[in-house]
């Protein structure tokens, strides 16, 4: 229980997020990757690591409190996420919403389930961080993380907004995208309101530049990534599967 607790605490679940919105709001740039990307991918590593291969008995006792942790933080996270303006603690709450789902598929019992989990995980690390990348290029041009003070900037920044639109789209499972994949695998049959709209504005329009050479050649890739991982996730799963399905063995 104190190895959950202290994971659960990472990932993080419901009733221990809290940290979560505030460090990304307060973090810069590499901060909000690095938390995004690696850090809340530890907790669930913990996880998949220790209490499924070390603890599977007490994994297996404890499953209860585990699902309804987690499917309290879907739901409340997705309608928090929906209710708010600044757009980097609408990632932040909707990457709750993620971690959630990608626990519930860890502690299913099952290989399809952890396969998408694990996905997920790598989706979730590749679609955030992009988010945030994109978030503070706006921000860099706007000043501004509010979406109240957004409007029509698609025809003013066609480049990076259609990267920001794709990345939104692949956070919301779009098929075609790494995210989809995982539907099939930790819950099949929630659908994931967290997402960010792409209806933005702003208050001044005026002297905005599209992507520069650092903003394209930093959110391009990761956003190519998705599509391939979308296109072509065997490549990932033919090389988790061993690994995953030993894990799948050991759990009661």
């Amino acid at each position: 229980m104190g190895f959950f607790v202290g994971f659960a605490v990472k990932l993080p679940l419901f009733g221990l997020h809290l940290w979560l919105p505030r460090a990304h709001v307060e973090a810069n740039l590499a901060g909000s990757i690095v938390l995004a990307g690696v850090l809340l991918k530890l907790g669930s590593f913990g996880l998949f690591r220790y209490s499924l291969f070390l603890m599977p008995a007490s994994t297996y006792y404890n499953k209860p409190l585990i699902y309804t942790l987690c499917i309290l933080g879907i739901i409340y996270c997705s309608f928090t996420t929906i209710r708010q303006f600044d757009l980097k603690r609408i990632i932040a709450y909707s990457s709750v919403s993620h971690m959630g789902a990608a626990t519930l598929g860890l502690v299913g019992s099952n290989s399809i389930g952890l396969h998408g989990s694990v996905f997920l995980m790598l989706a979730h690390g590749l679609t955030a961080p992009g988010l945030f990348i994109a978030v503070s290029f706006l921000y860099f041009k706007l000043s501004t993380k509010n979406l109240k003070y957004y409007s029509g900037l698609t025809s003013l920044l066609p480049l990076l907004m259609t990267n920001f639109l794709i990345l939104n789209l692949a956070n919301l499972g779009l098929p075609l995208t790494a995210n989809f994949i995982v539907g099939f695998g930790p819950i099949p049959l929630t659908y994931n309101l967290s997402t960010i709209s792409n209806n933005l504005a702003v208050r001044s329009t005026t002297n905005l530049i599209d992507c520069t050479r650092l903003e394209f050649f930093g959110l391009t890739p990761i956003v190519i990534l998705v599509l391939a991982l979308g296109l072509i996730p065997q490549s990932i799963i033919l090389i988790l599967t061993n690994v995953i399905d030993l894990t799948s063995a050991r759990m009661i």
